[in-house]
């Protein structure tokens, strides 16, 4: 695998998570570490992108730490709260798998305290979190058109 400084990872292949990756696997030069409990997602999105993937790599992570492990920055894009924390802090959790250079981005709509504690516990184990919801929808997610807030 490439320089982890150099790669990108993104959990959540949902509507809107699929559609985000897209755009940024599509536009920047960094390989991709995808995460996604639903194995379908993975493959399709890998799929789509055949053609690129000898000078961009698509990685699949066992684990939401897999991805922490291999990836800088990391962006999050789930459907709730309960689907936040699982990924940040559940059992192989992006918080098991972090270090100091993690930046987390995550682009889910949830309870604010909730991002809030979630947030403090990653930036106690030494990383960067960031709450960045979004607004637009799945056009705005195809189109590249999100408003990040």
């Amino acid at each position: 695998m490439s320089s982890r400084n150099n790669t990108i990872g993104f959990i959540g292949l949902g509507l809107m998570g699929f559609k985000m990756a897209n755009n940024l696997y599509s536009k920047s030069k960094s390989p991709l570490v995808i995460y996604d409990i639903n194995k379908t997602s993975l493959e399709k999105f890998t799929s789509l992108h055949s053609a690129t993937l000898t000078q961009k790599p698509i990685y699949h992570a066992k684990s939401p730490a897999d991805v922490a492990k291999k990836a800088s920055v990391v962006i999050t894009m789930l459907p709730s709260s309960p689907h936040v924390k699982e990924v940040y802090l559940g059992h192989d959790g992006l918080v098991e798998g972090l270090d100091e250079q993690n930046f987390f981005i995550d682009s889910s709509t949830i309870d604010q305290s909730v991002s809030k504690d979630v947030a403090q516990q990653i930036i106690d184990k030494g990383a960067r979190q960031i709450d960045a919801p979004v607004s637009g929808g799945v056009v705005g997610a195809e189109a590249a058109t999100l408003t990040f807030m």
